[in-house]
């Protein structure tokens, strides 16, 4: 979908696999698993709740960036 290549491989360290999520999916599991109220550490508690609004804000960006709401930076992937 993306073009690039993904190996699947275990962590040489500790033989296990490791599970990413990046970006939105991220974002949304945060907020799955770190509810407010929920039993948690509170050190990741506010990393969660963090995440979430930091994301919204890159989205406000990102929106203000496609709709041309605000100029691109210069030298950027535009240009070339």
């Amino acid at each position: 979908m993306t073009g690039s290549a993904r190996q699947i491989g275990r962590n040489t360290r500790d033989g296990i696999y490791n599970v990413v999520y990046t970006k939105e999916a991220a974002v949304r599991l945060a907020a799955h698993l770190y509810y407010p109220g929920c039993l948690s550490l509170a050190r990741k508690q506010t990393a969660a709740a963090e995440l979430g609004r930091s994301a919204a804000s890159c989205s406000v960006r990102l929106w203000r960036l496609k709709t041309g709401k605000v100029r691109l930076p210069e030298g950027g992937p535009a240009d070339t």
